[in-house]
């Protein structure tokens, strides 16, 4: 079962808009508009959990 909850970031994918992945950090737009950024060493698990939920990726 796909988690709603990545292990040690704050969000809940529900609570998320789009991404965009820039140099080193994930630039992240939550529903309420606010703008976010977050860094990961599990780049590539956190952008499959990402896509998994359908959520936007901004190019």
């Amino acid at each position: 079962m796909l988690s709603n909850k990545f292990p040690g970031f704050d969000y809940h994918a529900e609570e998320l808009s789009a991404y965009k992945y820039h140099v080193d950090v994930f630039v992240i737009l939550l529903k309420i508009g606010k703008v976010i950024t977050y860094k990961t060493t599990d780049v590539n698990e956190f952008a499959t959990w990402l896509n998994a939920h359908n959520i936007r990726k901004i190019d």
